[in-house]
């Protein structure tokens, strides 16, 4: 057998399925080898080892077997190669068990170049360093201990070296990183467990896809360390909208944050990636104004992925159809309504009972329209918020791009982001309100003055009124 620079290696996989890999590396300067017709030389040839890039396996009905298998397959790849397994479809709820015995991600059978593609490209396009380092008895109980004491003892993928814990969330832990080598600054997502390998993923393909975009905290690498992938991302640094929320702000820097993340969410659409999660505390705005979507955990790329089934998400934020477990691209866009009611009224226009069943929380919800809280909002600007925020997604824009072009049929300026007046800290009204089941109590802050278009987008925001905010309970 000859050597390559990179060998691709499949177990259990049909003709037609071999076929389907050959092609899609057929522009790469990798092999494809069946091990089946070449086990012995794979498993004594230490120069052919040191090249595989990544292992392709079909499961069979011997669930045991299939298990034993992986567990294989793993040692004789290394920690750090990425494992795919094709399963069943009726196969999915012995996931977990596959995860467990050393497989990374996993595609239904039957194999097509449709499903395979998006995994696989990823896989092995992606730069994926790991520490090859053997675990002692000492770091497997580190592990299960959590991240944090393995973290301080070595570096990530042998480069990111831990700096400071940021924030823990319900599954993975949170780490501004430095490059040992350079120095800079980026932000690492250790997932809990290697079971949510498949998350970190998906999450990883969808930002790759996304590119570099002003607008978008940027992925830098994906590394493997301990069985679990790593998301190295870019590191933002600056505060967060909700942080930012909590004094007033000028119409221009509203204006400025809303242009800058129509930009973000229409590059998103663009490539079919529905976010899911836009709210305050996922987008960060800089030092110098610029603002930073991040957190794409639960996007979903549509081109390839399912939304239905999940009801994922932040409740004030979500649309009726997410709550309901159905999501499209017009969910964003009532995202972005959210956001926009809050800048013109200083409220979340949906009036959710506290700690209710999602079912429960959409059939007690109402919109308030922006004027019930400000007489003075325009006709206009008021119709663009209730147009985001119809419960019906197909009466939305229909993606960023086209909300984006609404806007600058009235303001052409708009789009160039680089036009935008510089946004400081410390300038917007409060965002501590979200309606209770409560007798609310009241505040006056900073409200708005109606001027219509083509003046200023957000020149409303000049003038005070009352209205009542409702404070959190203690």
């Amino acid at each position: 057998m000859k050597n390559h620079a990179h060998t691709i290696l499949t177990f259990h996989l049909s003709k037609e399925e071999r076929s389907i890999v050959r092609h899609r590396v057929s522009d790469l300067t990798a092999e494809t080898v069946d091990v089946r017709a070449a086990e012995r030389d794979i498993w004594n040839n230490t120069s052919i080892r040191q090249t595989i890039c990544l292992a392709v396996c079909k499961t069979g009905e011997d669930h045991k077997k299939n298990c034993h298998t992986i567990r294989r397959i793993r040692n004789l790849i290394g920690e750090s190669r990425p494992l795919i397994v094709v399963i069943k479809q009726d196969h999915i709820r012995k996931l977990k068990d596959f995860i467990k015995a050393g497989a990374d991600d996993f595609i239904t059978s039957p194999m097509t170049m449709d499903r395979f593609r998006p995994v696989f490209s990823f896989l092995l396009e992606m730069n994926i360093t790991a520490g090859e380092a053997t675990a002692t008895p000492g770091d497997k109980s580190d592990i299960q201990r959590g991240s944090r004491r393995l973290l301080r003892r070595k570096p990530l993928g042998q480069k990111w070296l831990p700096r400071k814990k940021l924030g823990k969330g319900g599954w993975n832990t949170v780490w501004l990183v430095e490059d040992i080598n350079s120095g800079r600054l980026a932000v690492a997502k250790v997932p809990c467990s290697r079971l949510l390998n498949i998350r970190i993923l998906r999450t990883a393909a969808i930002m790759k896809k996304l590119g570099h975009h002003r607008n978008i905290a940027a992925l830098l690498e994906l590394v493997k360390h301990n069985g679990k992938f790593v998301l190295i991302q870019e590191y933002v640094p600056g505060l967060s909208l909700t942080d930012i929320l909590k004094q007033p702000l000028s119409q221009g820097e509203k204006e400025s944050y809303l242009m800058q993340l129509l930009h973000g969410v229409s590059h998103c659409h663009k490539y079919a990636i529905l976010h899911r999660d836009i709210k305050p505390d996922n987008i960060i705005i800089t030092g110098t104004g610029v603002l930073k979507l991040l957190d794409f955990g639960i996007a979903r790329d549509l081109s390839w992925q399912s939304t239905s089934n999940s009801s994922e998400g932040t409740v004030e934020y979500m649309p009726p159809e997410q709550l309901e477990g159905i999501s499209c691209i017009q969910s964003d866009i009532w995202s972005i309504g959210v956001i926009l009611h809050i800048f013109a009224t200083g409220t979340l226009p949906c009036c959710h009972l506290s700690g209710g069943h999602p079912s429960d929380i959409l059939s007690a919800s109402s919109i308030t329209r922006p004027s019930e809280l400000n007489p003075l909002i325009s006709e206009w600007l008021q119709q663009v918020i209730m147009t985001c925020l119809q419960r019906d997604p197909n009466r939305r824009y229909g993606n960023g791009q086209v909300l984006l072009d609404e806007l600058a049929a009235f303001y052409p300026v708009i789009k160039q982001a680089e036009q935008f007046p510089r946004a400081g800290y410390g300038l917007l009204p409060s965002l501590s309100a979200v309606v209770q089941n409560t007798r609310p109590k009241t505040r006056r802050i900073p409200g708005l003055a109606g001027i219509s278009p083509p003046f200023s987008f957000l020149a409303q925001l000049k003038h005070a009124v009352s209205f009542a905010i409702p404070r959190r309970q203690p």
